[in-house]
Order: C-alpha cells, then sequence, then structure tokens
C-alpha cells in the first residue's frame, strides 16, 4: 500500500492523539497485525521488508494505533527515518526512549530506514538491541535495499514481501474499501500488491482508452523498484531493467543474451520483488500492466539510461521465437543501424514471420548514409523478396549471392541459407530464384522445423493439385497436422495448414468451413498489410475454395481471378491451371456456365495426364456447365449416343455417364448404370465437386439423387439443401440407416431373431454365450431407454428361484453383459444404472425396435404433417425393417416378450394398412401390393388386412387373387377362431364379385 498522505506522528505531544485514518489505514490486516504481536513478543526486534507500494507505513500506523489502544501497554512512537542520516536517526531514537521510558513494554515503530551499510549499520544494530534489552519492542520498515542492516539483525523476526500482498481473503475488505468494481479480477489485475489494489477504485470493467490510475501506479512501482535495485546492486538493477523491458518471458532468455542470473540474484529479484511474478517451477517471470503509454515511458525511461539493454532485449525476443515483440520493440528503441544488425543475425526468422518490410526499412534507412553491400544484408532481401513476391529482385540477387558463396558463407549461417533454399523451392516454377549450395556445407538440417514444413509444403502443394488427395503420402498426412506457431504470421506452418485444408476438401472429408477458417480470413488483413502477396494468394484461395464447396456465398469473388494471375508471374502452371478451374466452379455455381465450361476446356486443352486431379475436376465442370445450358432434346440425343457398355472408366466419367442420363430422365439405363458404376461413382475423393454438381443442376440430377443410398445421401446434399424440405425425404427427420453407425455405438436387432453389431459389425456369438445376457440385453432395450427395476427382471428370467438366489444370477448375468458389450469404466456406457433400476443408454445403444416405434408413431398420428409419398415411403421402410416377429426368449417367463410382439404386430398391421390406403389413393399400385403382400404374411386373420388386400387386388385386376384369398381366410377363420369374416369383409367381397359376374368377367 502506498503510504498515507497524513503526516506521521513522530512527537510526545502527540504520542496519545488518535491516529490520522487515511483509506489505506482503513483496511485492516488483522493476520499481519496478528503476526506482528507474536513475533514482537518472541524476538523483540521485527522487520517488515518490502519494497515501496507494498503498505509498509500503513501497517506500522495500524500496529501503533494497536499497542495505544491495549491498555496493558499504552505508550508507542513512530519515527519517520526518510533520507535520515545516522546521527539525526539516534537522536530521534533517543527522544522516543525518553519519553516512553516509564511504560511497560512500549513500542518504537521506525518507518523507511535508510539502508544504512557498514559501520553505521553496526552502530544501528547494537543500540536497537540494547533497546530490546531495556524491555523495548522495536518495529522496523525497510525496503529490500536495507539488506546490510538486515544480515545484522539476524536474531531478529521478519515480515516479507510475500506476506504483505493481499491475500484472497482480505479482497472483500479491500474491495468495499476501495469500492473495486465486483467483475475485476483483482489478483490477476494486482497480484495482490496493495498500492495497485488502491489503485482500482479508478478502474471499471469497460475498456478505457488512455492511461488509467492502475497503469500509471504499476509504472511507478517498477520505476521506484528499479531505481532501488541499480542503487544496490548495479548487475541486479540491469538484469530486472531488463526484465522490465521483456515484459514476460523466462530466464533463459536473459542469459541467452549474456546476462547471467545466479542463486543470489534469483532470490532477491523474486523473493524480495514479488512484482516481477517469478514463478520457480517454470523459471519464467511476467511483470504486470505491460501495455500502453504508461509502460512505454517506462521503457523509454530504462533504455535511455542504459540503451545497450534495448539491443539485448530485442535480441532476447528474437532468440526466444517473439518475432512480433522484437519488430515491435525495436521499431520503438533501436536505431535504424541496430535494426539492421538484428536483420543479419537472424535474417529469416523475420523473413519467415513476414517481416519484409521491417528489413527493408532498416536497409533503406542506413543507406541514407553509406550504401549497404555485405553479404548478409543482400540475403536478407532476397529472403525478403522471395515472402513479397517480388521475383525478379529475387532472381537478381540469387545470382549476386551466387557469385560471392566465399563471403556469404562466413556472414551467414548454413541454417538460414537452407531455409532460404526451402522458401525458394515453395516457387519451383519460378526460375533464377534457387540459390545455389554453400561450398563445404555439411550440415544435416533435417531437423530445423521450417526447412521441414517448407519442403512439406513444396512436396503436398504440387501433388494436390496434380494427383489430388492420392498423390499425399500417410506420412505426409500426419506431418501436416502439425502447425504450431508462435508468432502471429508463421509461413511454413500457414502454407501446411493450408495444405492440410486443401487435402480435406480433395479426399471428401470437408463438410463446411470451422473456426480454422475463421483465424485465416482474420490474417488476411496482415498478409496484406506486410505486402505478401504468395502467402495471401494462397490463403485467399483456400478460404474460397472451402466455401464454394461447403455452397456457401463465396466473400471474395477475386480470390481465383488474383491467385491465377499471382501464378502467370511465378511461372507456376500447375496453380495457374487449378485456379482456372476453381473459377470455373465459381462461375457455375453463379449460373455462368457458358464461362464456366470455356475455363473447363482450356484447362483441359494445358493440362497433360500427368495431372489426373486436375483433368477430372475439369471433366466434369466441362459436362455439367453444359447439362446446364443445352435444351432437354439435345440432351437425350447426347445420352442415346452413350456407350454404356464401357467398363474402364475414372470417376468423372463415371459421373459424367450418370448425370447425363439423369438429366436425360432415362431412369431405365441410368438405375442399370448405377448399379454396374456405383463403386466408381461413390469415391470419397470425388465427392465434394460432385455435390456442388448436383447442386447446380437441380431437377435435372433428381433421377441421380434417387440412387442415392439414405445413409450416405446427406453427404451429397449442401448444407441449404439439408436444412430445406428434399425431394425424397428422410425418413421421420432424424432416422438413422441401421447401416449407418456411429462409432462406439451398439445396435441390437430383435425382429425375426436376434443379432447384435458395433461399428457395423456382427458380434460373434462367443460374446453372447451366457443366453440369459442376451435375455437381459432384450429386454432393456425393447424398454427403450426407460429404467426395468431388478425385481421385474429377476421374476421375468428366475420364476421359480427366491428373491436372493435370483439378484445373485442377475448380477452374474449384468457382468457378463457389460463384457459382452464391451463397457469399461473409460469407455461408452452402455449400461445404466439408478438406484434399483437398469437401462440401456440410447446414446450408444440403438435398435431396429425402436425405429420401427418411431416410423409406426410417425405414420399412424394424423399431426405428423406427412404428405401422401413420404407416408408411403415411410411405410415401405418400415416394411424393410420388419424382417419378422419380435424375438421371444425360451428361458424364464417369456410373457412380455409376447406382449410386446403382438403390440409390435398390431401396430406394423396398423401401419401397412394406411400405406396401402394411401398407395391406392396415389395410384401407386407397385408399392400397395408389396404392403399387401407384407401385412398378409405377418397378421392373414386381421380383417382390415384382408379387406386393404382384396381392394387392391381389385384396382391390379387380379380378381383370382381376390377370391382366393377370401376363402382362405374363410376358412382359416373357422379352423382356428370358429367364426365368420366380419359383415363388412362379406360386404366388400360380394361388390367385387357381383361386379365382375354383372360384366360376364368371373366364372366360378
Amino acid at each position: 500500500m502506498a503510504k498515507s498522505t497524513s503526516p506521521k506522528t513522530a512527537s510526545a505531544h502527540q504520542g496519545a492523539t488518535t491516529l490520522p485514518l487515511s483509506p489505506a489505514f482503513m483496511v485492516r490486516r488483522t493476520k499481519l497485525l496478528q503476526a506482528l504481536v507474536q513475533q514482537g513478543r518472541s524476538a523483540g526486534i521485527v522487520i517488515v521488508c518490502a519494497p515501496a507500494g507494498f503498505g509498509k507505513t500503513a501497517l506500522l500506523l495500524q500496529y501503533v494505533q494497536e499497542v495505544r489502544e491495549d491498555p496493558a501497554r499504552g505508550r508507542a512512537e513512530l519515527i519517520d527515518a526518510e533520507e535520515a542520516l545516522l546521527e539525526e536517526l539516534m537522536l530521534q531514537i533517543a527522544g522516543a526512549e525518553e519519553r516512553l521510558a516509564e511504560a511497560s513494554r512500549p513500542l518504537m515503530a521506525i518507518d523507511d530506514l535508510p539502508p544504512y551499510e557498514g559501520a553505521d549499520a553496526q552502530r544501528l544494530t547494537a543500540r536497537l538491541r540494547e533497546l530490546r534489552e531495556r524491555g523495548f519492542e522495536v518495529v522496523l520498515a525497510c525496503t529490500p535495499a536495507a539488506f546490510h542492516l538486515q544480515r545484522q539483525l539476524g536474531d531478529s523476526a521478519k515480515i516479507s514481501a510475500q506476506q504483505m500482498r493481499v491475500q484472497p481473503r482480505e479482497y472483500a475488505a479491500w474491495a468495499r474499501v476501495f469500492s473495486i468494481a465486483p467483475a475485476l479480477d483483482l489478483y490477476a489485475l494486482t497480484q495482490g500488491i496493495p498500492v495497485l489494489v488502491s489503485s482500482l477504485q479508478q478502474v471499471t470493467e469497460r475498456a478505457t482508452e488512455g492511461i488509467t490510475p492502475l497503469d500509471i501506479a504499476a509504472s511507478d512501482l517498477y520505476r521506484t523498484a528499479l531505481l532501488e535495485l541499480k542503487r544496490a546492486d548495479e548487475s541486479l538493477g540491469r538484469i530486472a531493467c531488463l526484465l522490465v523491458l521483456l515484459a514476460k518471458g523466462s530466464l533463459a532468455d536473459v542469459e541467452a543474451v549474456g546476462m547471467q542470473v545466479d542463486a543470489r540474484q534469483r532470490h532477491r529479484l523474486f523473493h524480495e520483488y514479488p512484482m516481477f511474478g517469478f514463478d520457480p517451477a517454470t523459471q519464467r517471470f511476467a511483470c504486470m500492466r505491460c501495455e500502453g503509454p504508461a509502460y512505454e515511458r517506462l521503457c523509454e525511461d530504462v533504455v535511455r539510461a542504459d540503451p545497450a539493454l534495448a539491443c539485448r532485449a530485442a535480441r532476447a525476443h528474437l532468440k526466444a521465437g517473439r518475432v512480433d515483440n522484437a519488430v515491435v520493440f525495436s521499431r520503438r528503441h533501436l536505431a535504424a543501424c541496430e535494426r539492421l544488425e538484428l536483420v543479419r543475425q537472424d535474417p529469416m526468422r523475420f523473413a519467415l514471420a513476414g517481416y519484409a518490410a521491417f528489413a527493408s526499412d532498416a536497409i533503406a534507412e542506413v543507406e541514407r548514409d553509406a550504401p549497404v553491400t555485405d553479404a548478409a544484408a543482400l540475403f536478407a532481401v532476397h529472403a525478403s523478396a522471395l515472402t513479397i513476391g517480388d521475383f525478379k529482385l529475387a532472381r537478381s540477387l540469387a545470382t549476386d549471392l551466387g557469385r560471392r558463396l566465399a563471403a556469404v558463407a562466413k556472414e551467414v549461417h548454413s541454417s538460414d541459407w537452407h531455409r532460404a533454399q526451402a522458401l525458394a523451392a515453395t516457387q519451383d516454377g519460378c526460375p533464377g530464384i534457387m540459390l545455389p549450395d554453400l561450398p563445404d556445407d555439411h550440415e544435416d538440417d533435417a531437423t530445423d522445423a521450417a526447412v521441414a514444413r517448407l519442403r512439406l509444403h513444396a512436396r503436398v502443394q504440387g501433388a494436390l493439385i496434380d494427383r489430388g488427395a492420392e498423390g499425399v503420402t500417410v506420412r505426409d498426412r500426419e506431418l501436416l497436422g502439425d502447425v504450431a506457431h508462435s508468432a502471429r504470421v508463421d509461413l511454413p506452418a500457414l502454407f501446411v495448414l493450408c495444405d492440410g485444408l486443401v487435402l480435406e476438401v480433395l479426399d471428401g472429408s470437408f463438410d463446411k468451413p470451422d473456426e480454422r477458417d475463421a483465424d485465416l480470413a482474420a490474417l488476411v488483413p496482415v498478409l496484406q498489410e506486410r505486402r505478401l502477396a504468395p502467402a495471401l494468394a494462397y490463403v485467399r484461395t483456400v478460404l474460397a475454395l472451402r466455401r464454394l464447396m461447403a455452397g456457401q456465398p463465396m466473400m471474395d469473388e477475386r480470390a481465383f481471378v488474383d491467385a491465377g494471375a499471382a501464378a502467370v508471374r511465378a511461372s507456376d502452371l500447375a496453380m495457374q491451371l487449378w485456379c482456372m478451374v476453381l473459377e470455373g466452379w465459381q462461375n457455375l455455381a453463379v449460373g455462368q456456365s457458358t464461362n464456366a465450361r470455356f475455363r473447363a476446356q482450356q484447362t483441359l486443352r494445358l493440362a497433360g495426364e500427368e495431372r489426373p486431379s486436375l483433368v477430372a475436376w475439369a471433366l466434369l465442370l466441362e459436362r455439367v456447365a453444359h447439362l446446364c445450358s443445352a435444351s432437354q432434346l439435345a440432351i437425350r440425343e447426347e445420352a442415346e449416343l452413350l456407350d454404356l457398355g464401357r467398363t474402364e472408366l475414372t470417376c468423372a466419367e463415371a459421373w459424367d455417364f450418370a448425370l447425363t442420363l439423369s438429366a436425360a430422365r432415362d431412369d431405365a439405363e441410368l438405375s442399370a448404370w448405377y448399379s454396374l458404376h456405383k463403386d466408381s461413382l461413390f469415391e470419397p475423393s470425388f465427392r465434394l465437386p460432385v455435390r456442388l454438381a448436383l447442386s447446380v443442376l437441380g431437377a435435372r440430377s433428381d433421377s441421380l439423387r434417387r440412387l442415392i443410398p439414405s445413409y450416405i445421401a446427406r453427404r451429397y446434399r449442401l448444407s441449404d439443401e439439408q436444412d430445406a424440405a428434399p425431394s425424397t425425404p428422410e425418413l421421420f427427420g432424424s432416422f438413422v440407416s441401421m447401416r449407418d453407425s456411429e462409432v462406439g455405438q451398439l445396435t441390437f436387432k430383435l425382429m425375426g431373431g436376434f443379432s447384435v453389431e458395433r461399428n457395423g459389425h456382427v458380434l460373434t456369438d462367443s460374446m453372447w454365450r451366457r443366453k440369459k445376457a442376451g435375455i437381459v440385453a432384450a429386454r432393456l432395450v425393447i424398454a427403450r431407454g426407460t429404467f426395468v427395476e431388478r425385481r421385474t427382471i429377476t421374476e421375468e428370467l428366475w420364476p421359480a428361484y427366491d428373491y436372493a438366489r435370483a439378484r445373485r444370477c442377475l448380477y452374474t448375468t449384468l457382468s457378463a453383459l457389460r463384457q459382452a458389450m464391451g463397457q469399461s469404466s473409460s469407455g461408452p456406457q452402455y449400461l445404466l444404472k439408478q438406484g434399483d433400476g437398469l437401462a440401456i443408454n440410447p446414446e450408444y445403444v440403438t435398435s431396429d425396435v425402436a425405429r420401427i416405434e418411431a416410423l409406426a408413431r410417425e405414420i399412424l398420428l394424423a399431426h405428423s404433417g406427412l404428405s401422401t409419398p413420404e407416408l408411403i415411403e415411410r411405410c415401405l421402410k418400415l416394411e424393410e425393417l420388419y424382417a419378422g416377429p419380435l424375438y421371444v426368449p425360451d428361458q424364464g417367463s417369456p410373457a412380455y416378450f409376447r406382449r410386446m410382439r403382438s403390440v409390435i404386430r398390431g401396430k406394423f398391421s396398423d401401419c401397412m394398412v394406411r400405406g396401402i390406403e394411401a398407395a391406392l389413393d396415389e395410384g401407386d399400385l407397385d408399392a400397395a401390393l408389396w404392403m399387401v403382400e407384407a401385412a398378409l404374411r405377418e397378421d392373414p386373420l386381421r380383417e382390415d388386412v384382408v379387406r386393404a388386400s382384396m381392394r387392391v387386388y381389385d384396382r391390379t385386376g387380379r380378381r383370382r387373387e381376390v377370391v382366393e384369398l377370401y376363402g382362405s381366410h374363410t376358412s382359416r377363420l373357422e379352423d382356428e377362431a370358429k367364426g365368420f369374416p366380419e359383415p363388412e369383409t362379406r360386404r366388400l367381397y360380394e361388390s367385387i364379385i357381383g361386379r365382375y359376374r354383372s360384366r360376364g368377367i368371373l366364372r366360378l
């Protein structure tokens, strides 16, 4: 806490008066006062040692007041020793001693004790011990600069700076006294330093411009500490100044620039001065409020006092990989010649962080006085020219440096040379920019991360454009995921990240842009500001490609055009063709089919066989653009000329044929073609351009869309098409095909038998060798997530056992069930417990029963809002799922299973009747016949099923089947139910037969 502005009491006349109550004094430091009382009692002398701003004066004021209010003591003196000579302090001590001579255990508090040394420290130590022997309690407040006196008083008690910090339990009191906004993170802003905590009374949670009281207080705190340290220990003071300039980092950063920090200095600096935020475990430090005008003025004062520290700080930032910090700091505090020297020391670090302008500006300023011709500076300019796309300058400098290899080898480190070669290799098509190898260079650069990433980019980018995802090796795919970087712009990492995003598009795993795209988009203005043309063109291309393939509106319509122009300047034919075909797809997406077809034809003309991926994308683009603009008659004529007997086809050619047949509405040939070539059609790497093509073609692709299996249909629809109601709807919205199971999901099939699948694979019988485990699983699956009491299960499975024995059997069965399911503590929890209940986890367990129930609910409920075609589609799906009657075990009491079998059979029949009626209304007699056969097979005695079947047979002209059905139905009723058909059934039969007889058609 800052010292109180009120004057301190220092005379006998003020000895009994009340001390002034400043805000600092009002925050009572209860724990510290208790510590003073205990330590004063035991040691007699207590030293409160902390830097200025830690509330030493406020603590002494509170302690003096505490003693004066104690009836057992009552007498205390506070001496202000600020800047006092030893003789002056001795006189004040003598006067206070005389005034307190008659008191019992009086207190003498001395504030702002100067840092006496040598004989002065010895004299003062002897006098203080004399007071202690005479019954006085002495409390001293000093800064860590008074370490000589502290050593002399080795038998005294001490309160350190760490103890003086505001502790978490005190936050509430400080916030109340100083009216601190509750949303502020008090410790994060101040680290509990009292003077900073008190400055928060004028700070709000809203961001403010300009200098805040907290910034000023923090700047003053560091300025005072630095002055004190430099006076006490010059080397330690320089280290502290460097820490302030760096703001944060590690001690290794300091030692990397030649300033060693020994153990004594670490102790003094980080234990006596907590504002440096040192963490002994990680050896890292972090100063507070290291931004804004107040901090900048502090740094300017430090640099003005010791200019050499500025160069050390810039080098420390650079060696630690904080290039952004090094550039900002250098521009503020270093002269042009110093900045140029920094560039000479590590040219590629600046170049690869995108700071070409930093190097060129430094050279330009220095060249006002004299030309810069040394090899290191020219090498830095060459590297910068590569990053901004000035290939003419890079070519000229590469030639010049090639003639001076001997000088280059002395001035440029080989690792930087290798990085520059790797950077030039990313523009492989551009002639003359590559640097030659250095003479006698045998250094291994395999461990250089920047070189490895640049070479990876050079390999992968060309492979992606020419051969697609298949051109990227497994090892390179793994490396593409490692893109961590420290600087805001890290060109090698940026290139690799973009390659990975392109790979997602080309291997079909991409769905829609994510946070990585947002991060890249935020980087575009930075790349523009730094004029990093090659990187900017690639980033814009990648972002535009992913938005295009996701079917989203193009935010950067010139991305492909500008990238293509940059590729022309770099003589990069592959990139030029890639941008041309992508521009064609962009044209197609906005309805410019003529432009799209032209670009596709240009790409096909220029791309050779060595670029199969480009050819495939261009071939599909050309076909789709033609189908969008051609007439239906022309398309049908083209479809008739297709050679449908071809067997050796690429994926692009297979889609070419399929889309043409779909647009021609030749469903029969399309169905046959699809059956023969579906393996080629659904190649994942070609999914995204096909998805875009299907979207662009619209209704002309509907015939083909209907053939795509439901379990992958979503992957061939853009997100906006998925939100809209599809022409061939997904079953009850969120329905997932039995073949489209999620990872770790168990699928139980209980219709027509018992089987279990995990991730699409049937679990073997050996895993279910305990039959009771399967029965319990089936029982819980049918309950569909509802908890079933253990007693209910035991009564059904072990009806003859008493409850205790049945529970033991159930315990064993559940253990076997968990083992069969593969349940572990760290994996999916298939079986859930709640109290005495058991249930399966619907998140990881699904079943055909659940799907049938959901379908039946949607079919039978009137408020489902299904159209007639949608209702028919769902009924046909239900028929597909209903593989037979529900599984009924042959052990225990199967009453529950038989009841559920009857319930599900009834719902199935209800749905089939509903579907038959809808199909008759729609005129879809094929679907009606299919559902009639399914309904009769499952429940031939139901009267409504028989009536619906007779109507279908009647509509299809199958009168013989009407007679046979009614006759067999009558016979079954007589044999099994001892009854006759319902009157409605008889009337319908007689109506149908009478109609045929009246026309003389039926003869019985």
